[in-house]
C-alpha cells in the first residue's frame, strides 16, 4: 500500500476519534469484501465488516464468545511454497460461501490455514478474515500478526491498515505497542499517528507512550459512563 493512502487511513482515525465522544462501543464500519476467484464473488457480499485472511487437520476454530476455546496458530510458518493453489482457493471458497458459519469463527478458520501458505496466500486470507473479525476478537487474535518479526511485512500491512479502522479504544493500544517495537516495519508510522492523536511530543519515548495511551484510554472510558473531565488546575 502506498504512503499516501495509509496518511488517508490516519485521517480516517483521527475522525473516529473525534466521534467517540458520542459513540466509543460500536463495531467497525462495513467494508467491502474483496472477491475471492470467480467462484467465491458471489458469495463474499456476506461479509459485514471490514476486509481481510486452514490446512488439513486444522484445529477446531474457536466459537465466539467461548474465552475458554484457545486460539488456533496464528504465525505464518517459513514455508515458502505454500498450499496447493487449487486446494487453497477450494478451501478459500468452502469457508467464505457457508452461510452456517459464524463470521468470527469463519475468520478463524481463514487464521488456522496461515502456517501452511506462502505469503501471497497469507495475504489474501488475511484481507478476507479482517472483514469478518469483529473488534470484540480482533485485539486477542491478531496482536501477534502484527508484532511477530517473522511474519511478512505484506501481511503486518493487511492487519495494520484494518487497525486503523477499529475503534480507538481496539487501535490507540495497539499502535503503542506497534511503536514500541523499533524493528516493526510500521513503528514510525504508529509513533507519528500518536503524535497527532495523544501528544506532538511523543516521539520514541515508551514511557510518555505509555502514559500518553492510559491517559487516553480512561478518557474513553469515563466519556462513556458519562463522567465529565476533570478540571484544569489552577494556574
Amino acid at each position: 500500500m502506498k504512503l499516501a493512502v495509509r496518511i488517508l487511513a490516519v485521517l480516517v482515525v483521527l475522525g473516529i476519534v473525534g466521534a467517540v465522544t458520542w459513540k466509543l462501543a460500536g463495531t467497525s464500519s462495513p467494508r467491502p469484501t474483496p472477491a475471492v476467484g470467480d467462484a467465491a464473488s458471489s458469495q463474499s457480499i456476506r461479509n459485514t465488516q471490514t476486509p481481510l485472511p486452514a490446512l488439513p487437520g486444522a484445529a477446531t476454530p474457536k466459537a465466539a464468545g467461548n474465552p475458554d476455546s484457545p486460539p488456533g496458530p496464528l504465525t505464518p510458518g517459513a514455508a515458502t511454497k505454500g498450499m496447493d493453489e487449487e486446494v487453497f482457493q477450494e478451501r478459500l471458497h468452502n469457508i467464505l460461501v457457508n452461510d452456517a458459519i459464524e463470521h468470527d469463527q469463519a475468520a478463524f478458520m481463514l487464521l488456522d490455514m496461515l502456517p501452511a501458505c506462502n505469503v501471497e496466500q497469507q495475504t489474501e486470507l488475511s484481507q478476507h478474515a479482517a472483514n469478518l473479525l469483529s473488534d470484540e476478537e480482533f485485539t486477542g487474535r491478531i496482536r501477534n500478526l502484527l508484532l511477530d518479526p517473522k511474519v511478512h511485512e505484506d501481511v503486518k500491512e493487511v492487519w495494520y491498515s484494518d487497525m486503523l479502522n477499529r475503534d480507538p479504544q481496539i487501535n490507540v493500544p495497539l499502535l503503542a505497542d506497534v511503536a514500541k517495537q523499533k524493528d516493526n516495519p510500521f513503528s514510525q508510522e504508529a509513533i507519528d499517528t500518536l503524535s497527532i492523536i495523544l501528544n506532538p511530543d511523543i516521539a520514541e519515548n515508551q514511557a510518555i507512550i505509555d502514559a500518553e495511551v492510559q491517559l487516553y484510554l480512561k478518557q474513553l472510558r469515563d466519556e462513556e459512563a458519562g463522567i465529565p473531565p476533570a478540571e484544569p488546575p489552577n494556574q
